[in-house]
């Protein structure tokens, strides 16, 4: 999980530095870590996709998708409003793109 804390830029911008954070990572451990990943059994091609743009959509759309996963069974319990995310729900959102998901735009605590 990365969330990067900048005075000097927009949501946009800390977007973007996430973005590129995370790629600079994968692509890191991908050139200088592969016979680890082999031990691991994590297959490469699937890290080899993490590039940006990353899918990113607001902590409103997250809750949507999470209870229209419920209703369809997808998940075993509808996602109150305010809540954060649990393994559960980070799961199955994460599950459906096939690279990292930026949520954004959380409720005020």
């Amino acid at each position: 999980m990365i969330e990067p804390e900048v005075a000097y830029c927009d949501l946009d911008g800390l977007l973007e530095i996430a973005e590129n954070f995370l790629s600079h990572i994968v692509q890191s451990v991908l050139k200088n870590r592969a016979p680890e990943l082999a031990v691991i059994g994590r297959d490469p091609a699937k890290l080899e996709a993490i590039c940006p743009p990353f899918p990113a959509f607001t902590y409103d759309d997250a809750v949507a998708l999470l209870n229209a996963a419920h209703k369809t069974g997808a998940l075993e319990q509808p996602f109150e409003y305010g809540n954060d995310f649990g393994s559960p729900d980070e799961t199955w959102l994460s599950s459906q793109f096939d690279r990292p998901v930026m949520v954004h735009r959380y409720p005020p605590t």
